[in-house]
């Protein structure tokens, strides 16, 4: 570097607004200030490791800061004080202006790194807090889920209980001997359309419509052990969490917790039957194929549930609660593929299965009979 070279500047203390005259020697060490007045000290030094990032600009402005705040400043005019500066430390922080990224890559440059940094944002906020969220909602102890599912059941936003057919369809749920960890609280719900969801805390929800339709009960097996399958893998309550994410991870990253429950309960609320991706049904028809052949019951029964949905909705026409599934012939070839080998065997009384089933149909046959003597 060039030796002793020194400019004119403006020298601030930082505890108030009064400035110095001074001149500013740039030394190997760092940067030798003398006072040209006689209002204090006559000079300080500033190490180099304790000058802070500067700012310059093209107006023949330069500033300099130093130490712990409140931090010392120094203003000088002219470019040549900031071009002495880059030769004398090459490489220093300090030296780069605050707008380096606009001389440096100009306004194009700064255009493509704000549409960068929007991009990374908008992938934030639909791939990472989502993912997040469902992260969390893994970790919610089961115990909490029960109670809000229990709420919301409470509220009732799927329709009228028929609680005899409920009764029957719980007894048939209990001798299908499912996982009791697994804990699962089932609904026949009156409804003219042919549907059957999860919902949190293991609660499930058949209509009348869908259950009035199958003839066998290997097919109400089969949806059992689909709905089953969602409680089992949190589909519902990860559904919901996803719903509910910003307000779910920003509330876990600055611990308010207090009202989670409350916006839980009004999303699910707002969503009714939350839809599962594509995935997620996929993983559900799996473990529901798995779980029959544990149980040695015909998977053909939930083959036959899908051709009873393709009967009702034709292959064009399909309701909104379908329209996330997996197409339905896959769904059929798949039931009647060869079966996964399983490693244990659940002994299941079929004469019980059908007794249930039997009695939940009940109606729906007395219904028919009647209709053909009128």
């Amino acid at each position: 570097m060039t030796a002793n070279q020194v400019f004119e500047g403006s020298y601030f203390d930082g505890r108030t607004a009064k400035s110095r005259p001074c001149l500013i020697t740039l030394k190997a060490e760092g940067l030798l200030i003398v006072f040209t007045d006689d209002l204090g000290p006559a000079d300080t030094f500033w190490h180099l490791e304790g000058v802070h990032p500067a700012e310059f600009n093209d107006a023949q402005y330069s500033k300099l800061q130093f130490g712990p705040y409140p931090r010392e400043v120094v203003e000088v005019s002219g470019r040549a004080f900031y071009d002495a500066l880059r030769a004398a430390y090459p490489g220093t922080s300090f030296t780069l202006p605050s707008h380096a990224v606009l001389s440096r890559f100009g306004w194009r440059g700064l255009f493509m790194g704000v549409v960068v940094a929007v991009a990374m944002l908008g992938s934030a906020y639909v791939w990472l807090i989502p993912f997040v969220a469902d992260q969390l909602a893994q970790q919610l102890p089961r115990t909490v889920e029960h109670q809000l599912g229990a709420q919301l059941a409470e509220r009732s936003p799927f329709g009228e209980t028929d609680a005899e057919r409920s009764a029957d369809l719980e007894g048939f749920i209990r001798h299908m001997r499912l996982d009791p960890e697994v804990v699962i609280k089932a609904r026949v719900v009156r409804s003219s359309m042919k549907n059957a969801f999860a919902s949190i805390g293991g609660h499930l929800f058949f209509h009348t419509a869908l259950t009035d339709s199958l003839t066998r009960p290997e097919q109400l097996a089969g949806l059992v052990a689909h709905e089953y399958a969602h409680v089992k893998h949190r589909h519902s309550l990860r559904g919901l969490y996803r719903a509910s994410a910003n307000y779910i991870v920003l509330g876990a990253l600055f611990g308010d917790a207090s009202g989670l429950s409350g916006v839980l309960l009004q999303q699910a609320e707002g969503l009714g039957s939350l839809a599962f991706n594509r995935d997620q049904e996929k993983q559900a028809d799996v473990t529901a194929h798995l779980l029959l052949a544990e149980r040695r019951l015909d998977r053909e029964g939930m083959a036959e549930l899908f051709e009873v949905l393709k009967r009702e909705h034709g292959s064009s026409s399909v309701p909104e609660w379908l329209s996330t599934h997996p197409d339905l012939d896959a769904r059929i070839a798949a039931a009647r593929a060869p079966g996964p080998r399983p490693e244990r065997v659940v002994s299941v009384k079929a004469d019980s299965l059908r007794y249930y089933f039997e009695r939940l149909r009940a109606p729906a046959v007395a219904d028919s009979a009647k209709a053909a003597h009128e």
